[in-house]
């Protein structure tokens, strides 16, 4: 092996991916060999989550300092009573990256934790305080606020 190996945990999904990754790279002039594994020792087993658990751990760290940054920018928008439909925009849209990545964090997490319910909770409390905030742009502009199903 010159250039890389990975490592997913079995199941149909992963067998069709790695079947599908392995086609692309022959129709690309490359090798590709899809190996299946099993790991002999319990520890052996608690080593290869636990390295998973790490690698997420890192993103859902990240996640967690970028929605706890939005959550302070609307705690101080709203403390200046910055109101305004651009304001509300740039959080939707901040909000909006912060939901994608974290299904892309879930997509990733094999072996989901208190860390993705922490994550979740926390996208959850962005919502709510984002929801918060453009009832308050939409009284401030003197515009009847959506209802919370159009949010």
């Amino acid at each position: 092996m010159q250039n890389g190996a990975w490592m997913l945990p079995g199941g149909p999904v992963h067998e069709q991916f790695f079947g599908r990754l392995a086609d692309y790279v022959h129709e690309h002039g490359g090798t590709a060999v899809v190996l299946r594994a099993g790991v002999g020792a319990t520890t052996e087993d608690a080593d290869i989550v636990a390295r998973f658990r790490a690698d997420r751990a890192k993103e859902y760290g990240e996640f967690a300092e970028r929605g706890e940054e939005l959550l302070g920018e609307l705690r101080r928008e709203s403390g200046r009573q910055n109101y305004s439909f651009a304001e509300m925009e740039e959080n939707e849209q901040a909000l909006d990256r912060l939901a994608a990545w974290l299904d892309k964090i879930s997509a990733r997490d094999f072996f989901p934790d208190d860390q993705a319910k922490d994550a979740s909770a926390l996208l959850e409390r962005c919502r709510r305080a984002l929801y918060t905030f453009t009832e308050e742009v939409y009284r401030a502009e003197g515009v009847v606020p959506p209802t919370s199903d159009s949010l």
